[in-house]
């Protein structure tokens, strides 16, 4: 058995209007239409969180792939906080920015931080470009890597 191709991303958010807002206005992404997914047997088979509801909107990226953003409405014990980047399970999306600065303060207006700081990176595959990873306030997790 082989994979084929990445479909998409999928990364659930707190507040979907405001990461849409962010994806397009920040990133360049085009939002598409933002849909309900009502509980029921189907959510809950495939995630294995009972009584799961949520709303849903996919969205393209500038060079074509996709990133599904869901935001549960149940179970109310959802979790409200991703883990620290060092707990398991903790995940990100590693994007290419012309400018890493200039990306990491336009994401400052729009509830993220840079997490540390904008490095130069000295070797690997990145060697000589500049990375940041910012965050918003919940934990929602983005690497930039590119020019300064």
């Amino acid at each position: 058995m082989t994979v084929l191709r990445i479909i998409h991303t999928g990364q659930t958010a707190h507040d979907l209007q405001g990461m849409l807002a962010f994806f397009a206005q920040c990133l360049g992404a085009q939002a598409g239409d933002v849909r309900q997914i009502l509980g029921g047997d189907t959510p809950g088979h495939i995630t294995g969180v009972a009584g799961s509801q949520a709303r849903v909107a996919m969205l393209t990226l500038p060079d074509g792939h996709a990133i599904e953003l869901l935001e549960y409405r149940a179970p109310g014990g959802a979790t409200q906080i991703a883990p620290p980047p060092c707990g398991t399970g903790a995940a990100h999306l590693a994007l290419a920015a012309d400018s890493v600065s200039a990306t990491a303060l336009a994401a400052q207006g729009l509830g993220f931080a840079v997490a540390g700081e904008v490095l130069a990176l000295p070797g690997g595959p990145f060697a000589g470009q500049h990375v940041a990873c910012i965050r918003d306030e919940r934990g929602f997790t983005l690497a930039l890597i590119g020019g300064t």
